[in-house]
């Protein structure tokens, strides 16, 4: 999710709850997570961000099915 305090976003995984560097657009943030190896992606309609960490957990967990 990119969490909005003031005129601040801050990218935090949906996952675990790690954050990213805040900015100032949202625009700055989804940038912010490209950067650093997030996956964006939609789930019906809520959008998730998911760190590189839980992104690595969650395909090994659906590899082990």
């Amino acid at each position: 999710m990119i969490e909005k305090s003031y005129e601040l976003y801050t990218p935090v995984c949906d996952g675990c709850g790690e954050t990213l560097e805040e900015c100032y657009t949202f625009e700055g943030a989804i940038d912010e997570c490209k950067a650093n190896g997030w996956k964006i992606t939609k789930d019906g309609d809520e959008w998730l961000h998911i760190c590189p960490d839980c992104l690595e957990h969650i395909k090994k967990e659906w590899n082990g099915r």
